[in-house]
């Protein structure tokens, strides 16, 4: 078939809709909607539908789609095929993708990261028997499972359209289709706009053949079907301690990319340690919520570490939003503003995590060797299983596992005004070695143990290893006093 005799609208919905379809929104998208045919690199073949969104060239997709492809080919109602030459950026986990298209002035889909409640009518942009057409469908339960947002739809939706736009009554792209096998069913489910917004389309396209073969897209499902036997205390205790410390890691860059989006820092995206340290709380995440153990302190210690890493998923997500939707608008306006406010609330609320699960982190530490040895000193600073003994703040931001790497030297802080910068490293301060050091309280006890002085320090800075003068105050400021 071809021609405009391949946009078929289903009589079922113009019939309740009873409206024409040329004054819909809705299907007006259709336009820019292509059926993929996709023939991967082991010779199978697969189909798969994206549409036309964020810049000119791009089509959005389900990952899983062009997974491992060698050719893709992309259809539109018209009839008109277009050749799709390889990968602008992707979210393995969320199942998203932008793919370059050889095609330019076609209209784009317009993304909104608002949320779908329970209940909101939507309508998929698919393919239905070689036919393009519009399907209803109702958002059954909103999810987010071990901070993996999705959503569950009720509605028929035929084999081949994951990828599809979810459609608001606005024509506007509010999720992205995909099928999922739920309890031996395929369930239609919804991925939120905002994730397709989150990706980096300022990436050079990366062809077919370049791409290596990945592993399957993991599903957001919180436990295996079959629990695995009991690991070794050790083993569990190894894991925990790792996972606290991604943990640490996380908030530190989110820290990191808030002073970033400052003024109009923000117009320059989301950086990209973000979301390599979000794909570390990921896979660290999935692994706690497959532990096994009948020891109930431990029970109760992953309880509160998958709790930890869901507040602190859902606030990076909603910082990755903010910077999204103030990049794609060109302000900080109502919208970014509000996914801001929602990350620091769950920021909120995991700081109020960490102190409700003290007691049974610190009676863990105290009994458990293997535990202990992954609780770097600023996490158990930040467990609040030790006091810092410097007793003022240094005005920088480090990671647990990096304490001498000036992640953020804040503007006017005591690091600031006696001559640090950020991205420094630092190797010796007064003579004292800190490259073999993990605590950078002891670099405050040495600054107080020569204020009013002037001491040399070794640093790593752009590149180059040089020795700076540190003019220490003779008093440490009030303000950076630590009451």
């Amino acid at each position: 078939m071809k021609g405009s005799s391949l946009v078929v609208v289903f009589f079922f919905f113009l019939a309740v809709l009873g409206v024409r379809a040329q004054q819909d929104p809705a299907q007006q998208a259709l336009s820019s909607i292509v059926e993929l045919s996709v023939q991967k690199q082991d010779g199978t073949a697969q189909n798969g539908v994206g549409f036309l969104a964020v810049r000119d060239g791009m089509v959005a997709t389900a990952w899983h789609i062009v997974r491992d492809a060698k050719r893709v080919v992309a259809r539109f109602p018209s009839g008109d095929e277009f050749q799709c030459t390889g990968v602008i950026d992707k979210d393995e986990t969320r199942n998203v993708a932008l793919v370059r298209i050889k095609v330019f002035g076609r209209p784009l889909l317009k993304l909104s990261a608002a949320d779908s409640p329970a209940g909101a009518n939507l309508f998929v942009a698919g393919v239905k028997d070689t036919a393009f057409g519009l399907l209803p469908v109702t958002v059954a339960e909103p999810a987010s499972k071990d901070g993996s947002k999705w959503a569950i739809l009720n509605g028929d939706v035929p084999i081949g359209n994951s990828g599809a736009p979810l459609l608001n009554s606005e024509g506007e792209v509010v999720g992205l289709l995909t099928l999922r096998q739920i309890e031996g069913k395929v369930v239609p489910t919804m991925i939120p706009a905002g994730f397709i917004l989150a990706l980096d389309n300022s990436l050079p396209t990366e062809p077919w053949a370049q791409i290596p073969v990945s592993q399957p897209v993991p599903t957001p499902t919180p436990t295996p079907a079959k629990p695995e036997a009991n690991a070794g205390n050790d083993a569990v205790d190894a894991l925990l301690g790792n996972a606290l410390l991604i943990l640490s890691d996380n908030m530190d860059i989110i820290d990191w990319a808030d002073v970033g989006i400052k003024g109009f820092g923000f117009r320059n995206g989301v950086p990209k340690p973000v979301y390599d340290f979000q794909q570390d709380l990921d896979i660290i995440g999935g692994k706690v919520a497959e532990i096994r153990t009948d020891d109930a302190l431990r029970q109760k210690v992953i309880k509160s570490v998958l709790q930890a890493l869901v507040f602190q998923k859902s606030s990076s997500e909603n910082f990755i939003r903010s910077v999204v939707v103030g990049q794609q608008t060109g302000i900080w306006g109502a919208q970014a503003q509000d996914a801001f406010s929602r990350s620091s609330a769950f920021r909120k609320s995991l700081e109020e995590k960490l102190v409700e699960m003290n007691p049974e982190v610190a009676e863990l530490e105290r009994t458990s060797a293997k535990f202990r040895e992954s609780l770097f000193p600023k996490l158990r600073y930040r467990l609040m299983l030790a006091k810092e003994p410097g007793g003022f703040r240094l005005g920088v931001l480090v990671y647990a596992r990096r304490p001498f790497f000036m992640l953020v030297v804040y503007n006017d802080g005591f690091a600031d005004k006696i001559g640090l910068r950020p991205g420094d490293t630092i190797k010796s301060v007064a003579g004292r070695d800190f490259t073999n050091v993990w605590d950078i309280e002891e670099l405050k006890l040495l600054i107080k143990a020569n204020l009013g002085k002037k001491v040399k320090a070794v640093v790593e800075r752009d590149g180059k290893t040089q020795t700076i003068d540190l003019k220490l105050p003779k008093t440490i400021p009030a303000e950076a006093i630590v009451n």
